[in-house]
């Protein structure tokens, strides 16, 4: 009976390790949050310049400019009839979630779980959508000044800003670093 019993537990023994093993090896090829374009098409981007050359001037000159991307990582085709091509069919502006959201979807997520994503404010309300620079209003150094004037003016004269902290240093997401 006792050799029975040993079998039994060596027996499950290892199919718990091979269970943990084949889970572990499956993660292993998991999607890790640095995901790329899979695709850059030249040829696409040059014809867009054609008529876009701001638009592909300014994401030539953006954080983006090293990552492989191109007009149609973030805009496809609407079809239309048969043999009809661009400029008689538009392009369509894909969603945040598909775009910005693939490559930094840590950012994307805390986002969209603050009361800023609550107030369904998107990447663009924020940042210009080739530039991907901040979008400022009047005399403001920060986007954050256009909704929290008050607020950044009196951040301008604290320790804070000596210490080298932004307010996406404590108010990014849900969780506040700070707090």
């Amino acid at each position: 009976m006792s050799g029975q019993f040993v079998t039994k537990k060596l027996g499950l023994f290892f199919f718990v390790g091979g269970f943990f093993i084949l889970v572990f090896g499956l993660m292993a090829f998991l999607p890790n949050g640095e995901v790329q374009a899979q695709h850059v098409d030249a040829q696409f981007t040059d014809d867009c310049s054609e008529c876009h050359k701001q638009a592909v001037e300014l994401l030539a000159e953006s954080k983006h400019a090293g990552v492989p991307l191109s007009c149609d990582n973030c805009h496809t085709l609407i079809p239309g009839e048969e043999g009809t091509q661009h400029p008689d069919l538009y392009f369509s502006t894909e969603s945040e979630e598909s775009t910005c959201g693939t490559c930094h979807i840590d950012v994307y997520t805390q986002w969209t779980e603050s009361q800023h994503g609550f107030l369904s404010m998107t990447c663009a309300s924020c940042h210009e959508s080739h530039s991907l620079q901040q979008k400022l209003t009047e005399d403001n150094k920060l986007i954050c000044e256009s909704c929290h004037k008050e607020q950044v003016t009196g951040g301008h004269d604290s320790t804070h800003t000596a210490a080298g902290t932004t307010c996406a240093t404590c108010h990014l997401g849900n969780e506040r670093a700070c707090f």
